[in-house]
């Protein structure tokens, strides 16, 4: 028996994605550097970023850093294709911990986190995926991170500096969002044993089978995963920089921006480039097209089991 919905819920830490790899693409020159991104509630990313015991940060993690932070609730009502949702997002880049307060705001506050702050509130004001009045800015709460009361447990360490973004009100338009079309697919990469060097580049293309849906500015979302308990950095790079550009790279998850529709061929070269943390360790990569969004607004969405991404 076929399913009978209509909509499925939207995928919103994706939409929280795609906005700051507009964000980060619009700032690069300004900071130049890429913005990160991670969601997840607070703990488990404050796990992954900075070391407990110490207080300082762990090992490869790359700033500025934009986090979602979940849990968060999506309203909707019985008569209304919208839907309210009120986020919680951290800006935040690391610290020095014997920097006095007025250091923090002029090495990190003015230059980095109030453009990436006031960026995300102009690609939110533009963003195709809410809806809603507002004279400047959606409905929210600011608040720059000092570690002051230092008995908060919600507070950053002071390795970090921050500004909260809460109560964030946003509506989407469940109806009219841009397609994001889910591609059940992934790369096969075979077992590597690596003795020398460290960085091994593997070549894969992603297949198409049309591009009836692409447009300039279409976003692949790429996800990798490796088998082995110490993790290894993952960058993707580009092959054909004439009508592809990689937006955002955050190690495991990296999306690929169409420049010139006009241009992509149904077999897209690309390259991944694995840095692995020890000599001789064996991997086993895979990998899948997570989501394509920001397709054509009128294109219609079909189940096409034959897009595929593969290793050359």
């Amino acid at each position: 028996m076929a399913h009978t919905y209509d909509i499925l819920p939207k995928n919103v830490p994706q939409i929280i994605s795609d906005i700051i790899g507009q964000v980060s693409n619009n700032l690069y020159d300004e900071l130049g550097t890429d913005i990160q991104f991670l969601h997840g509630t607070w703990a488990s990313i404050r796990s992954r970023i900075v070391e407990d015991a110490s207080g300082t940060i762990k090992k490869n993690t790359r700033f500025p850093l934009v986090c979602l932070v979940q849990v968060f609730e999506e309203k909707f009502k019985s008569d209304s294709e919208y839907s309210e949702v009120s986020l919680t997002l951290l800006v935040c880049n690391n610290s020095d911990q014997t920097w006095y307060s007025e250091d923090r705001y002029t090495n990190n506050y003015i230059p980095i986190l109030y453009p990436i702050y006031a960026e995300i509130m102009a690609v939110l004001n533009e963003s195709p995926y809410f809806v809603g009045y507002k004279e400047k800015y959606y409905t929210h709460t600011k608040a720059d991170d000092l570690h002051l009361p230092e008995n908060n447990d919600n507070k950053l360490p002071e390795c970090l500096d921050g500004l909260w973004i809460k109560d964030l009100k946003l509506m989407l338009d469940n109806k009219c969002l841009p397609v994001e079309y889910v591609v059940d697919t992934a790369i096969e990469f075979s077992t590597f044993d690596i003795t020398n060097p460290l960085l091994l580049k593997l070549p894969f293309t992603i297949t198409l089978t049309d591009l009836d849906g692409i447009v300039d500015g279409t976003t692949f979302v790429l996800h990798f995963v490796n088998d082995i308990s110490i993790p290894c950095v993952i960058k993707t790079t580009n092959v054909s920089q004439d009508y592809l550009n990689v937006i955002s790279d955050n190690g495991l998850i990296s999306q690929v921006k169409v420049t010139n529709r006009d241009l992509v061929p149904l077999v897209i070269p690309m390259m991944c480039e694995v840095t692995l943390p020890l000599v001789g360790t064996v991997i086993e990569e895979t990998g899948k097209v997570q989501s394509i969004s920001a397709l054509k607004n009128d294109w219609i969405n079909v189940v096409n089991e034959l897009d595929t991404i593969t290793n050359l």
